[in-house]
C-alpha cells in the first residue's frame, strides 16, 4: 500500500496572490480565461517591469492549486465578494479533466489565431494597451521590452536602444481595435 502526502494548507504570500489575481481579472476582461497549467508555467517565468523575478521559487505553485485558487475566485466572485478575501490554501476538486482542459485551451488557441488581435493585448499581467495609452510602456526596461517583442514576433535589431523598442511596441499594440477613431 502506498502512503499519501500528509495535507498541508498554507497561505499565499502577497505577491503570489496578487500574480494570481491579475491573471484571473485579465481572463474576466478578456473572457479568455487563463489555463492553470500554462499559468503554473508562466509564474515560473514571470517577471516585474525591471525584469526582476516577480515570485521566488519556493513560492512557486502547481497546475492544481492554482486551480483551486481561479475556482474560489470564481465562487467569490458569483457570491459578490472581494477577490482579496480568498483563502488559497486548500487543493482544488478536479473541475475537468485534463483532457477536457487541454482540448478547450488547443480550440481557444485556434480561434484566436483566426481573428487576430483582440482588446487588451497582454503579456503576462500586463495590459500592454493601458501602458501605451497611459505612457508607462517606457517604465519597462530594455530586458524587458525585448521578452515583450519576441513574444509577439516583433523583429528588432540587438543594438535597438530603449526608445527604438518602446517604438516598435507602440506600433504594434496601436493595432488593437481600441487604438481605432471613430469611423
Amino acid at each position: 500500500m502506498g502512503f499519501s502526502k500528509p495535507r498541508v494548507s498554507t497561505r499565499f504570500s502577497p505577491k503570489v496572490k496578487a500574480y494570481l489575481n491579475a491573471k484571473f481579472e485579465l481572463g474576466e476582461k478578456t473572457g479568455l480565461k487563463a489555463d492553470p497549467n500554462q499559468v503554473s508555467a508562466d509564474m515560473r517565468n514571470a517577471r516585474d517591469e525591471e525584469n526582476n523575478r516577480r515570485i521566488p521559487r519556493e513560492e512557486w505553485l502547481t497546475k492544481n492549486q492554482i486551480k483551486s485558487y481561479f475556482s474560489r475566485l470564481a465562487s467569490a466572485k458569483r457570491k459578490g465578494q472581494q477577490t482579496d478575501d480568498v483563502d488559497a490554501g486548500a487543493e482544488l476538486e478536479d473541475i475537468l479533466g485534463e483532457q477536457e482542459e487541454n482540448s478547450r485551451q488547443l480550440l481557444i488557441n485556434n480561434i484566436i489565431e483566426k481573428i487576430g488581435l483582440r482588446h487588451p493585448i497582454c503579456y503576462d499581467v500586463y495590459d500592454l494597451c493601458e501602458y501605451c495609452k497611459g505612457s508607462k510602456r517606457s517604465k519597462f526596461n530594455v530586458v524587458m521590452l525585448k521578452a515583450i517583442l519576441r513574444n509577439f514576433d516583433i523583429s528588432f535589431k540587438s543594438k535597438d536602444r530603449k526608445k527604438d523598442l518602446v517604438e516598435h511596441l507602440a506600433a504594434f499594440v496601436q493595432k488593437c481595435p481600441c487604438f481605432e477613431g471613430p469611423e
